[in-house]
């Protein structure tokens, strides 16, 4: 078995793509590989990141992301969201793994359900943000505001970038 195709079975039945089929098989292809092979460093730690250039809702995109056996991408530093910053490189809409899906207001990351640290929240989210819009924001992403890549909260059914993370790819 071809590496590529091992790739192209480790991530198929992700669920369709909004994009053309042989688009969206190539870049599953690549992003696998890239998951499995690029490392990005922070502070004293690595990471195993993949981007993908397409739009999914926030469940689909962990579903996507654990397709790889990962998560969303996890930033509980702000030295790690520097790391997102730069991983997305990006004025668009992208999912991180953080929500408050469970408690209004309890942001937790996605890999442990381990709540924000306060500091963190205030230093990576927009001014005011979150703020629950339409009484149902409930999941995190990151975009341009105000000039800044931060944080903001919306709809999980809204649709935005996937960056998949594993800590270590075996």
């Amino acid at each position: 078995m071809t590496i590529n195709s091992f790739h192209k079975k480790l991530v198929a039945g992700c669920g369709p793509e909004r994009l053309g089929n042989s688009w969206v098989e190539k870049t599953r292809t690549e992003c696998a590989i890239k998951c499995l092979t690029r490392s990005y460093s922070y502070g004293n730690e690595s990471t195993y990141a993949a981007y993908f250039n397409t739009y999914k809702q926030f469940a689909d995109a962990q579903a996507a992301c654990r397709c790889l056996g990962g998560h969303l991408f996890v930033a509980k530093t702000v030295a790690k969201f520097d790391l997102f910053r730069y991983i997305v490189n990006s004025t668009g809409y992208v999912w991180i793994g953080l929500n408050d899906i469970q408690v209004e207001g309890k942001f937790v990351w996605v890999d442990d359900g381990q709540e924000i640290d306060p500091v963190v929240k205030t230093t990576i989210f927009a001014t005011y943000q979150p703020d629950n819009w339409l009484g149902y924001s409930n999941c995190a992403y990151g975009s341009i505001w105000g000039g800044s890549f931060v944080l903001d909260d919306a709809p999980c059914d809204n649709w935005a970038v996937v960056v998949c993370e594993k800590p270590a790819c075996t």
